[in-house]
């Protein structure tokens, strides 16, 4: 029989139950590139937004001045539909 320090097996139960560890239960975050294929223009106009503050929640993955952009998808899908709607009038 294997033994188990119960508080152990209680912390364990209890972080692994709140956590939702599933991977289509975390936010999606996009590169500039897969972002500009969905918007349909270039990195470097993504860049540019980015860089402006279109869209909320974008970061840099480190310190340096070329270090890559992350994007969350769903403020890419909020950007493109404010994007079409402002084209339709």
């Amino acid at each position: 029989m294997l033994h188990v320090d119960i508080d152990v097996w209680i912390w364990y139960t209890v972080l692994t139950d709140s956590v939702d560890f599933r991977e289509d239960a975390m936010p999606k975050e996009l590169t500039v590139r897969e972002a500009a294929l969905r918007l349909g223009v270039t990195p470097r106009v993504v860049a540019g937004w980015v860089r402006r503050g279109y869209f909320p929640g974008a970061y840099k993955l480190g310190l340096g001045r070329n270090s890559p952009f992350r994007i969350p998808e769903e403020a890419v899908k909020a950007f493109d539909a404010k994007r079409r709607d402002l084209d339709q009038v």
